[in-house]
């Protein structure tokens, strides 16, 4: 019975010890993954702070873009409405060529309206 008694004391001081060893790992494990996690995070916040600044810069490029798309918008409706304005003067000035050519009196009705388009092109 004796001998049983010291086996079993034996085996619980194996036991305490290899629960022991194995805390003692486990801490140490806890310790490096505590490290690595607040080097994570650390390098999470440096490229936070490196990506910010071209974030803000995409941001404004992105904006000067649709600036510059509404103004490119802008200049090729006004070269149609120039163009088209300049077609309808060509053919005014025809017509008025024709009428002077048949000695017609002048129709002022006709030159109003040329002089007028043609003081709406000067304002744009």
């Amino acid at each position: 019975m004796a001998d049983q008694a010291w086996e079993r004391a034996r085996l619980t001081g194996t036991v305490k010890e290899s629960l022991e060893s194995e805390c003692m790992e486990l801490e140490q494990r806890l310790i490096q993954t505590q490290k690595e996690h607040s080097a994570l995070l650390a390098t999470c916040a440096l490229l936070s702070g490196a990506l910010y600044p071209h974030l803000s810069r995409i941001n404004l490029l992105a904006s000067q873009r649709m600036f510059l798309e509404e103004r490119l918008y802008a200049i090729e409706s006004f070269k149609s409405q120039a163009k088209e304005l300049a077609e309808t003067l060509a053919m005014e000035v025809e017509d008025v060529e024709q009428g002077r050519q048949e000695k017609r009196p002048r129709n002022l009705m006709l030159l109003f309206r040329v002089g007028v388009i043609a003081v709406i092109a000067a304002n744009r």
